[in-house]
């Protein structure tokens, strides 16, 4: 003991540093792209241009096989559980602790969400307690990441492949966090982003509101196809499911596309095999400072 008044009581400070987020938006290639956008008129769609870069981008940045965008995240994990098979009578396994979004598409498709404890430590779905709530009606567990903390994977995909059941991920605080080397994304069966906010306040990757949805389970990816992207450049010729030749550009009639605004500005703070698109607008001359640490990735 100093017998130094604490800092509250007009003392040293203890921590000298600026707190001041350090990575500043770049925003003038944030204006570039949504410009670009406006004056050639491309205000809507998906499957062809910047939504499908952006698409391309991102599933290379998560090494999955099918990435879809669409306009919200909770958007997102109602495709997802549409994907899973989720219908009225079902049950989705979900944590104590985490978001309205993260279930509500379920119970607008008419099942019931049923609460598992977290571990106290984590504060993360608890997989021996979501596995003892499984019953004759589960039809998916919810697995939400939180805060940059990832759910224990393997054990929830163990839990998966043993009752037959999907392991549906909210990653929307997680986007470049990884599980075992892995980045999520590309562990689970299904996993759901979000684009709320903007940098550096939102998600780690934002564009004002969007969704992004990474599968490597073709099947998975089919089935949110006709769900909800509705008119889709080429869309009748992505599906290979023989029960779908039925269906034209229509398909089930939803419209959950991602806007190609929010794409562009989502698009600068992609990852592209492992460069950041900052660091491209920084060799461009602009003064513009790249994030700090891990997180921002």
């Amino acid at each position: 003991m100093t017998g130094d008044k604490l800092a509250l009581n007009g003392g040293p400070r203890a921590v000298t540093i600026s707190s001041e987020e350090q990575w500043k938006r770049p925003v003038e290639e944030e204006k570039r792209l949504v410009d670009d956008l406006i004056e050639r008129g491309l205000l809507s769609g998906s499957g062809e241009g910047l939504p499908l870069e952006f698409e391309g981008e991102f599933r290379e940045y998560i090494g999955a096989s099918y990435c879809l965008t669409v306009d919200h995240g909770s958007s997102a994990l109602a495709s997802a559980f549409y994907a899973a098979g989720v219908g009225p009578g079902d049950e989705v396994i979900t944590p104590t602790i985490g978001y309205i979004g993260s279930y509500c598409g379920a119970l607008h498709m008419g099942a019931r969400p049923v609460f598992c404890d977290v571990d106290p430590e984590t504060l993360l779905i608890d997989p021996r307690d979501a596995e003892r709530r499984i019953t004759r009606h589960t039809r998916a567990i919810d697995a939400i990441h939180l805060w940059g903390q990832v759910c224990d994977m393997d054990a929830l995909m163990a839990i998966g492949h043993r009752h037959g059941i999907t392991i549906v991920e909210d990653a929307a605080h997680c986007t470049g966090a990884e599980w075992n080397g892995k980045k999520i994304g590309n562990a689970g069966d299904i996993t759901c982003f979000s684009l709320q906010g903007s940098d550096p306040h939102g998600k780690p990757v934002s564009g004002g509101e969007g969704g992004i949805v990474t599968t490597n389970n073709r099947e998975l990816y089919e089935r949110q196809l006709i769900y909800c992207h509705l008119h889709r450049v080429g869309v009748t010729k992505e599906l290979t499911n023989p029960e779908y030749r039925g269906l034209d550009s229509e398909v089930l009639g939803l419209k959950w596309r991602a806007h190609p605004l929010a794409m562009a500005i989502a698009k600068v703070v992609v990852v592209v095999a492992g460069v950041p698109q900052w660091e491209e607008v920084q060799e461009s001359g602009e003064d513009i400072q790249g994030p700090e640490g891990p997180s921002r990735t």
